[in-house]
Protein backbone atom coordinates (compact mmCIF):
# COMPACT_ATOMS: atom_id res chain seq x y z
CA UNK A 1 0.00 0.00 0.00
CA UNK A 2 1.60 3.36 -0.78
CA UNK A 3 2.01 6.06 1.73
CA UNK A 4 -1.13 8.15 0.41
CA UNK A 5 -3.24 4.95 1.13
CA UNK A 6 -1.61 4.76 4.59
CA UNK A 7 -2.29 7.97 5.64
CA UNK A 8 -6.10 8.05 4.14
CA UNK A 9 -6.67 4.45 6.32
CA UNK A 10 -5.61 6.14 9.88
CA UNK A 11 -8.95 7.78 9.82
CA UNK A 12 -10.03 4.05 10.50
CA UNK A 13 -8.72 4.22 13.42
CA UNK A 14 -8.80 8.32 14.39
CA UNK A 15 -10.12 9.67 17.83
CA UNK A 16 -12.60 12.62 18.39
CA UNK A 17 -11.56 15.57 16.76
CA UNK A 18 -13.26 18.67 14.96
CA UNK A 19 -13.39 18.36 11.32
CA UNK A 20 -10.77 20.58 10.91
CA UNK A 21 -8.75 19.33 13.15
CA UNK A 22 -8.50 16.44 11.99
CA UNK A 23 -7.25 17.79 8.96
CA UNK A 24 -4.38 19.39 10.92
CA UNK A 25 -3.36 15.73 12.14
CA UNK A 26 -1.90 15.54 8.45
CA UNK A 27 0.02 17.47 5.58
CA UNK A 28 -1.43 19.00 2.66
CA UNK A 29 0.82 18.61 -0.53
CA UNK A 30 0.06 22.15 -2.72
CA UNK A 31 1.32 22.80 -5.95
CA UNK A 32 0.54 26.32 -6.91
CA UNK A 33 3.27 28.12 -9.73
CA UNK A 34 1.30 31.59 -8.78
CA UNK A 35 3.56 33.36 -5.89
CA UNK A 36 -0.09 35.13 -5.28
CA UNK A 37 -2.83 32.42 -5.42
CA UNK A 38 -0.08 30.57 -2.99
CA UNK A 39 -0.53 33.28 -0.64
CA UNK A 40 -4.50 33.14 -1.29
CA UNK A 41 -4.48 29.31 -0.20
CA UNK A 42 -2.19 30.22 2.86
CA UNK A 43 -4.54 32.59 4.28
CA UNK A 44 -7.32 29.94 3.79
CA UNK A 45 -5.57 27.62 5.89
CA UNK A 46 -4.73 30.42 8.48
CA UNK A 47 -4.04 28.33 12.06
CA UNK A 48 -5.09 25.28 10.21
CA UNK A 49 -3.38 22.19 8.63
CA UNK A 50 0.50 21.69 8.01
CA UNK A 51 1.19 22.73 4.48
CA UNK A 52 3.89 22.05 1.80
CA UNK A 53 3.48 24.11 -0.57
CA UNK A 54 5.76 23.82 -4.05
CA UNK A 55 6.14 25.81 -7.10
CA UNK A 56 7.25 23.02 -9.19
CA UNK A 57 6.00 19.56 -10.00
CA UNK A 58 8.42 17.28 -8.40
CA UNK A 59 8.32 18.19 -4.98
CA UNK A 60 4.82 18.64 -4.88
CA UNK A 61 4.57 14.62 -6.18
CA UNK A 62 7.39 13.52 -3.55
CA UNK A 63 4.69 15.76 -0.47
CA UNK A 64 1.56 14.00 -2.16
CA UNK A 65 3.37 10.51 -1.45
CA UNK A 66 2.46 11.13 2.54
CA UNK A 67 -0.29 14.02 2.31
CA UNK A 68 -3.83 14.02 3.67
CA UNK A 69 -5.11 15.46 0.51
CA UNK A 70 -3.20 17.15 -2.20
CA UNK A 71 -4.45 20.30 -3.89
CA UNK A 72 -3.01 20.71 -7.63
CA UNK A 73 -3.68 24.80 -8.73
CA UNK A 74 -3.92 24.49 -12.32
CA UNK A 75 -5.35 27.31 -14.15
CA UNK A 76 -5.43 26.24 -17.22
CA UNK A 77 -5.06 22.50 -18.39
CA UNK A 78 -4.58 23.63 -22.34
CA UNK A 79 -1.09 21.95 -21.87
CA UNK A 80 -0.40 18.40 -22.92
CA UNK A 81 2.26 18.05 -20.17
CA UNK A 82 -0.31 19.36 -17.48
CA UNK A 83 -2.75 16.98 -17.93
CA UNK A 84 -0.06 13.91 -18.54
CA UNK A 85 1.34 15.01 -14.77
CA UNK A 86 -1.55 15.12 -13.19
CA UNK A 87 -3.03 11.49 -14.74
CA UNK A 88 0.65 10.29 -13.34
CA UNK A 89 -0.48 11.33 -9.89
CA UNK A 90 -3.36 9.79 -10.23
CA UNK A 91 -2.09 6.39 -11.14
CA UNK A 92 1.12 6.70 -8.69
CA UNK A 93 -1.42 7.28 -5.39
CA UNK A 94 -5.05 5.75 -6.72
CA UNK A 95 -6.74 6.41 -3.54
CA UNK A 96 -5.27 9.84 -2.98
CA UNK A 97 -7.47 12.73 -2.59
CA UNK A 98 -6.53 14.88 -5.13
CA UNK A 99 -8.47 18.34 -5.26
CA UNK A 100 -7.90 20.56 -8.65
CA UNK A 101 -8.27 24.40 -8.62
CA UNK A 102 -8.73 26.01 -12.24
CA UNK A 103 -10.35 29.04 -13.75
CA UNK A 104 -14.39 28.46 -14.40
CA UNK A 105 -13.47 27.48 -18.29
CA UNK A 106 -15.58 25.10 -20.13
CA UNK A 107 -12.17 23.62 -21.70
CA UNK A 108 -10.84 23.26 -18.44
CA UNK A 109 -14.13 21.86 -17.06
CA UNK A 110 -13.56 19.12 -21.09
CA UNK A 111 -10.15 18.32 -20.14
CA UNK A 112 -10.73 16.93 -16.96
CA UNK A 113 -13.50 14.83 -17.56
CA UNK A 114 -10.20 12.69 -18.93
CA UNK A 115 -9.05 12.06 -14.96
CA UNK A 116 -10.23 11.12 -11.94
CA UNK A 117 -10.07 13.50 -9.38
CA UNK A 118 -12.45 13.60 -6.46
CA UNK A 119 -13.42 17.47 -6.63
CA UNK A 120 -12.78 20.44 -8.48
CA UNK A 121 -12.80 24.17 -7.42
CA UNK A 122 -12.99 27.40 -8.86
CA UNK A 123 -10.23 29.42 -8.11
CA UNK A 124 -12.37 32.55 -8.10
CA UNK A 125 -14.08 30.56 -5.17
CA UNK A 126 -11.30 29.41 -3.34
CA UNK A 127 -11.36 30.99 -0.29
CA UNK A 128 -14.99 30.15 0.32
CA UNK A 129 -15.20 26.12 -1.10
CA UNK A 130 -12.05 24.72 -0.37
CA UNK A 131 -12.28 23.25 2.84
CA UNK A 132 -15.61 21.78 2.07
CA UNK A 133 -13.99 20.08 -0.94
CA UNK A 134 -11.20 18.34 1.15
CA UNK A 135 -13.66 17.13 3.20
CA UNK A 136 -15.67 15.17 0.39
CA UNK A 137 -12.52 14.19 -1.50
CA UNK A 138 -11.07 12.46 1.98
CA UNK A 139 -14.42 11.13 2.01
CA UNK A 140 -15.16 9.81 -1.13
CA UNK A 141 -11.50 7.90 -1.27
CA UNK A 142 -12.00 6.69 2.17
CA UNK A 143 -15.24 4.69 0.78
CA UNK A 144 -13.05 3.72 -2.44
CA UNK A 145 -10.61 2.37 0.04
CA UNK A 146 -13.09 0.20 2.12
CA UNK A 147 -14.55 -1.06 -0.89
CA UNK A 148 -11.38 -2.25 -2.44
CA UNK A 149 -10.59 -3.96 1.46
CA UNK A 150 -13.91 -6.00 0.52
CA UNK A 151 -13.14 -6.91 -2.77
CA UNK A 152 -10.15 -8.56 -1.24
CA UNK A 153 -12.24 -10.40 1.53
CA UNK A 154 -12.17 -14.10 -0.11
CA UNK A 155 -14.29 -15.30 2.31
CA UNK A 156 -17.21 -13.69 1.95
CA UNK A 157 -19.05 -15.15 -1.52
CA UNK A 158 -18.26 -12.96 -4.66
CA UNK A 159 -21.99 -11.70 -5.09
CA UNK A 160 -21.79 -10.71 -1.41
CA UNK A 161 -18.74 -8.23 -2.33
CA UNK A 162 -20.56 -6.97 -5.43
CA UNK A 163 -23.11 -5.93 -3.48
CA UNK A 164 -21.24 -4.46 -0.57
CA UNK A 165 -18.58 -2.53 -2.96
CA UNK A 166 -21.45 -1.36 -4.96
CA UNK A 167 -22.72 0.20 -2.16
CA UNK A 168 -19.51 1.81 -1.28
CA UNK A 169 -19.21 3.26 -5.00
CA UNK A 170 -22.66 4.06 -5.75
CA UNK A 171 -23.04 8.06 -6.71
CA UNK A 172 -25.77 8.05 -4.09
CA UNK A 173 -26.58 6.51 -1.15
CA UNK A 174 -28.24 2.88 -1.57
CA UNK A 175 -31.01 3.16 0.73
CA UNK A 176 -32.89 -0.23 1.33
CA UNK A 177 -32.05 -4.24 1.24
CA UNK A 178 -33.98 -4.49 -1.63
CA UNK A 179 -32.43 -1.58 -3.53
CA UNK A 180 -29.21 -3.60 -2.86
CA UNK A 181 -30.04 -6.94 -4.19
CA UNK A 182 -31.61 -5.53 -6.85
CA UNK A 183 -28.27 -3.54 -7.87
CA UNK A 184 -26.84 -7.29 -8.19
CA UNK A 185 -29.49 -8.71 -9.48
CA UNK A 186 -30.97 -10.56 -7.42
CA UNK A 187 -34.26 -10.63 -4.70
CA UNK A 188 -34.31 -9.78 -1.41
CA UNK A 189 -33.99 -13.36 0.82
CA UNK A 190 -31.12 -14.17 -1.75
CA UNK A 191 -28.73 -11.31 -0.47
CA UNK A 192 -30.25 -11.99 3.17
CA UNK A 193 -28.54 -15.81 2.66
CA UNK A 194 -25.31 -14.63 1.64
CA UNK A 195 -25.42 -11.83 4.60
CA UNK A 196 -26.25 -14.86 7.13
CA UNK A 197 -23.40 -17.31 5.54
CA UNK A 198 -20.77 -14.64 5.88
CA UNK A 199 -21.69 -13.48 9.49
CA UNK A 200 -23.69 -16.26 10.31
CA UNK A 201 -27.54 -16.27 11.15
CA UNK A 202 -27.40 -14.71 14.80
CA UNK A 203 -25.63 -12.28 14.22
CA UNK A 204 -26.46 -8.53 15.53
CA UNK A 205 -25.37 -6.67 12.29
CA UNK A 206 -27.59 -6.94 9.59
CA UNK A 207 -27.97 -5.76 6.20
CA UNK A 208 -29.90 -2.72 6.54
CA UNK A 209 -27.47 -1.91 9.43
CA UNK A 210 -25.08 -1.64 7.25
CA UNK A 211 -26.73 0.52 4.75
CA UNK A 212 -27.70 3.07 7.53
CA UNK A 213 -24.04 3.22 8.63
CA UNK A 214 -22.66 3.42 5.31
CA UNK A 215 -25.43 6.64 4.98
CA UNK A 216 -24.50 7.78 8.14
CA UNK A 217 -21.18 7.65 7.14
CA UNK A 218 -21.58 9.89 4.03
CA UNK A 219 -23.35 12.09 5.87
CA UNK A 220 -20.11 12.91 8.33
CA UNK A 221 -18.31 13.84 5.76
CA UNK A 222 -20.41 15.70 3.46
CA UNK A 223 -20.60 18.01 6.72
CA UNK A 224 -18.42 20.87 6.54
CA UNK A 225 -17.79 23.64 9.07
CA UNK A 226 -19.93 26.13 9.09
CA UNK A 227 -22.78 23.96 7.23
CA UNK A 228 -26.32 23.16 7.89
CA UNK A 229 -27.27 19.62 8.62
CA UNK A 230 -30.22 20.65 6.00
CA UNK A 231 -28.23 20.74 3.12
CA UNK A 232 -26.22 17.85 3.73
CA UNK A 233 -29.20 15.67 4.24
CA UNK A 234 -30.56 17.19 0.99
CA UNK A 235 -27.57 16.12 -0.75
CA UNK A 236 -28.24 12.21 0.07
CA UNK A 237 -31.44 12.67 -0.56
CA UNK A 238 -33.19 12.13 2.61
CA UNK A 239 -34.34 14.64 5.63
CA UNK A 240 -32.32 16.24 8.44
CA UNK A 241 -34.57 14.12 11.10
CA UNK A 242 -33.41 10.80 9.26
CA UNK A 243 -29.85 11.74 9.72
CA UNK A 244 -30.80 12.21 13.57
CA UNK A 245 -32.27 9.02 14.19
CA UNK A 246 -29.27 7.51 12.75
CA UNK A 247 -26.89 9.22 14.92
CA UNK A 248 -28.82 8.14 17.87
CA UNK A 249 -29.62 4.89 17.06
CA UNK A 250 -26.26 3.36 15.47
CA UNK A 251 -23.88 5.44 17.37
CA UNK A 252 -25.63 6.95 20.55
CA UNK A 253 -24.34 10.53 19.27
CA UNK A 254 -26.19 13.82 18.52
CA UNK A 255 -25.74 15.70 15.11
CA UNK A 256 -23.87 18.36 17.64
CA UNK A 257 -21.45 15.41 18.71
CA UNK A 258 -21.10 14.15 14.58
CA UNK A 259 -20.37 17.69 13.78
CA UNK A 260 -17.64 17.93 16.75
CA UNK A 261 -16.07 14.42 15.56
CA UNK A 262 -16.17 14.34 11.87
CA UNK A 263 -15.88 11.52 9.73
CA UNK A 264 -12.77 10.53 11.46
CA UNK A 265 -15.27 9.58 14.56
CA UNK A 266 -18.06 8.13 12.63
CA UNK A 267 -15.06 6.32 10.75
CA UNK A 268 -13.66 4.77 13.45
CA UNK A 269 -17.16 3.51 14.63
CA UNK A 270 -17.78 2.63 11.18
CA UNK A 271 -14.98 -0.07 11.19
CA UNK A 272 -15.16 -1.16 14.68
CA UNK A 273 -18.57 -1.93 14.35
CA UNK A 274 -19.34 -2.93 10.90
CA UNK A 275 -15.88 -3.06 8.48
CA UNK A 276 -14.60 -5.88 11.39
CA UNK A 277 -17.28 -8.24 11.76
CA UNK A 278 -17.64 -8.26 7.34
CA UNK A 279 -13.63 -8.46 6.84
CA UNK A 280 -13.21 -10.88 9.51
CA UNK A 281 -13.67 -14.81 8.72
CA UNK A 282 -15.69 -16.83 11.05
CA UNK A 283 -13.35 -19.35 12.43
Amino acid sequence: MNNGASSQSSALSAGLAPAQQYLVRGTLAIYCGDPDLTTRLRSTFANGPHIIAADSWKPFERAAAGAVCSIAVLPWLGEPAVLAQLSALRERLPLQPLVVVTEKDAENLRLLKHVAVEEIVWIHEVERELWGAIGRARGSSLLRQMAAAVEKADHLSPRLRKALTHAFRSERPVRSVIELAAAIGCDRRTLWRYWRDALGSDHPLLPGHFLDWLLLLRASGLKAPGQKWTAVAHQLGVHEHTVARLAKRLAGLSLRDVAVGGQPLIARLFAHRVLRPLLTPEL
